[in-house]
This record gives structure tokens, C-alpha cells and sequence, in this order.
């Protein structure tokens, strides 16, 4: 049998090498693979991230959408509620007027029903004198015309107190469309204090934080870069101890 070269035989000391050398390529080729299902997992993180991000986005712009539609209509409303509530003043303040020259009528009339009326009693007082005074054939003709001026002073004070209820009436009305008034003016102070603060308002940007799908990606970041250096860490050592 031939015999084997002393370059070719084995020796521990070529064993150990050889092993070592495998063991790098190895390792190497594990590192590789280690770095590459990172990097795809990375890409992945990543593409979710910007995935949520667009949502979050768009969510946000759709919220922020919907509230703007939600405050124009609000606006819109206070306007309309405005524009009645100012037209419905205007009509309170024309019905006052007409009521006020209702009662200035009613006044007038009231005043002249009782001057009437005072008339119609002093001349009943003259026909009392008169009836006094005289003779029986004289009596029947004056009662009879003091009985009628007696039906005459009963027709004007149920007049005058008619006028009188019509004067109590109006002033009630009166009265009722001050309170109404005054609810109306309230009403609108309210809507202007409302829809000024709507015009007010402005969106203010606060700055955006990281989301949970953020935070996760940089830990896993972290403990990737971790992970490497302490595998390099080990081969380095493994490697010093090995060549001793």
C-alpha cells in the first residue's frame, strides 16, 4: 500500500483548523440567513406601518371631515335660527305698534263714552229737579223722559265697560309680547354666542406619537442589533480561545 505524504495525513492540529473553518462558514452562512429573515421581517414591519399609517390617516381625515360637515351644518342652523328669530322680532315689534294704537283708541273712546255719559247724568240730575218742582200733569211727561235718559246712562256704562275690558285685554297683550320679546332677544344672544364660537374654533396639530405598531418595530430593531453583537461576540471568542 502506498503510503500517505506527512502533508496529507490528518492531524489534530488540521482538525481543529478545518473544524474552525467549517464552523466560520457556518456560522457565516447562519448569520446570512439570520440577516435576511430580519430584513424581511423589517420590510414586513415596515409595510404595515405604512399600511396603518395611511389608515390612520385617512381615519383622521374622514374625522376631521365629519366634523367640519357636522359644524357647517350647526352654523347653518344658527343662521336659519337667526334669521326666524330676527323676523320674528320684527313682527313682535309691528304687533306692539298695532296694539299701542289699539289702546290709544281704546283710550279715546273710553274718555268719550264718559263724557257722554257724565252729559246723559246731568241732565237726569235737571229733570230730577224739574220733577220736583213740577205739577202732577207735568210729572208723567218728565218721568218718562228721565226714564229714558236712565236707559240712555245704562247703554254708555255697559259701553264704557266693554271698552274698559276691550283697554285690560290689550295691556295684557302687551305685557305678553314684552315677555315674548324678551325670550326672543335671549334666544338670540344665545344662537351669536354659539356661532361665535363655532367661527372660533380652530384645529390645532399636536405633535403625532409613535403607535403600537411603531414601538414594537424599533424593540424588535433593538433586540436584532443586540442579537448580532453578541453573536459576533461569541465568534470572536470562540475563535481566541480556539487558536490558543
Amino acid at each position: 500500500m502506498p503510503e500517505q505524504s506527512k502533508d496529507n495525513q490528518p492531524t489534530p492540529e488540521k482538525d481543529t483548523k478545518l473544524t474552525l473553518e467549517f464552523l466560520r462558514r457556518e456560522e457565516i452562512r447562519t448569520m446570512r440567513k439570520d440577516l435576511a429573515r430580519l430584513r424581511e421581517r423589517e420590510a414586513q414591519e415596515e409595510r404595515k406601518r405604512i399600511t396603518m399609517l395611511q389608515k390612520e390617516k385617512m381615519e383622521k381625515g374622514e374625522k376631521k371631515m365629519v366634523e367640519e360637515i357636522r359644524a357647517k351644518a350647526k352654523q347653518m342652523d344658527l343662521e336659519k335660527t337667526l334669521d326666524r328669530l330676527s323676523s320674528k322680532k320684527r313682527g313682535l315689534i309691528l304687533k306692539k305698534k298695532e296694539l299701542l294704537s289699539t289702546l290709544g283708541q281704546s283710550e279715546k273712546e273710553i274718555q268719550i263714552t264718559s263724557k257722554q255719559e257724565g252729559e246723559i247724568g246731568r241732565k237726569i240730575a235737571i229733570l230730577e229737579k224739574k220733577e220736583r218742582k213740577a205739577k202732577p200733569e207735568q210729572k208723567q211727561k218728565i218721568e218718562k223722559e228721565r226714564w229714558e235718559m236712565e236707559q240712555q246712562r245704562k247703554a254708555m256704562e255697559q259701553k264704557r265697560w266693554g271698552q274698559e275690558q276691550k283697554k285690560k285685554e290689550t295691556e295684557q297683550q302687551i305685557k305678553e309680547l314684552g315677555w315674548d320679546y324678551q325670550a326672543t332677544l335671549k334666544q338670540e344672544e344665545e344662537a351669536r354666542e354659539e356661532l361665535r364660537k363655532i367661527r372660533k374654533i380652530k384645529t390645532i396639530e399636536l405633535p403625532r406619537r409613535l403607535s403600537r405598531t411603531e414601538k414594537i418595530l424599533i424593540r424588535v430593531i433593538i433586540i436584532a442589533i443586540i442579537a448580532l453583537a453578541l453573536v459576533n461576540l461569541f465568534i470572536l471568542l470562540f475563535f481566541h480561545f480556539k487558536l490558543k
